[in-house]
């Protein structure tokens, strides 16, 4: 009897030292659980913030791309503009010359 009761003492006392790890470890379980959750929502956010980055750097990039092409027109616009001012003023230098050839030979003709 006497070991039968020492024996339910020390199961007794097996089960409650159990029960207290059991306890213990279901603690460290809510805590490593927590860090976990934190961490990968900390992961998101930061993924979140990289897509973002990149949505607004791609924007950028195209903007650039629409101001560089508008730039190159305007250039060509000038090219073209600037050329044709060249031949306005050669097409004016050759018809003032061309009068002048004409008065030089009324000139001639007059003074024969």
């Amino acid at each position: 009897e006497l070991a039968q009761v020492e024996a339910t003492a020390l199961a007794q006392r097996e089960l409650a030292d159990a029960r207290t790890q059991l306890k213990t470890a279901t603690g460290e379980l809510k805590k490593t659980t927590k860090v976990v959750d934190t961490l990968r929502a900390s992961m998101q956010e930061a993924e979140a913030r990289s897509h973002k980055k990149e949505s607004n750097l791609r924007v950028a990039l195209e903007d650039a791309g629409t101001v560089l092409e508008s730039q190159r027109l305007q250039i060509r616009q000038i090219q073209l503009a600037s050329s044709h001012k060249d031949v306005r003023c050669t097409l004016n230098d050759a018809l003032h010359d061309s009068s002048n050839r004409m008065n030089d030979l009324r000139m001639s003709q007059r003074m024969a």
